[in-house]
């Protein structure tokens, strides 16, 4: 299958790749992997989690995993070996799975969007977020007691922020 090419005939996924990080373009260089500590870390689960919901609290975008900071396409090979079934298909039932689990089959249904790419033999996976009108919440665990709350996050430049509940209030009252 050929991408579509952009008006100035480059592959457009790359294009944005190109561009870095901002308000509406985040890169995850993993779903579940951590390359530092070489083992599966679930904090990088959470760090998706809240990409999208920052995403879709400000102005929606774009979420490339097995992208790194730098741009750098380091690809879902070390994520679909953690998976039973080692590919792009249990990439995407876990990613999924996570994201009904915590967003709700409604809001995937009608706000995301996934697609797959291939460069040099990496694949990397492209969400498209949808921005809501309503408020994204992510549940965040406190690292002491455990106690879980419902946390809203929202894109300040190329970062997704927490917000304080005055700053989510006041955010989602003077939201156009």
């Amino acid at each position: 299958m050929t991408e579509p090419k952009s008006e100035t005939g480059a592959d457009p996924i790359l294009e944005l790749v190109s561009k870095g990080e901002s308000k509406d373009r985040e890169f995850k260089s993993s779903l579940r992997w951590n390359f530092q500590d070489e083992k599966i870390d679930t904090a990088m689960e959470q760090a998706v989690l809240v990409a999208i919901a920052a995403l879709a609290n400000t102005s929606g975008g774009v979420l490339c995993i097995g992208i790194d900071d730098n741009k750098n396409i380091v690809g879902l090979e070390r994520d679909y070996a953690t998976f039973r079934k080692p590919n792009r298909d249990g990439f995407e039932l876990r990613l999924h799975d996570l994201l009904v689990a915590e967003f709700g089959q409604a809001f995937c249904t009608s706000f995301l969007e996934t697609a797959f790419h291939q460069v040099d033999g990496l694949d990397f996976c492209a969400i498209s977020v949808r921005r809501s009108r309503d408020p994204i919440y992510v549940t965040k665990a406190d690292k002491k007691s455990g106690a879980k709350s419902s946390v809203i996050y929202t894109r300040v430049g190329n970062s997704s922020r927490e917000l304080s509940v005055e700053e989510a209030l006041n955010y989602f009252k003077n939201r156009l």
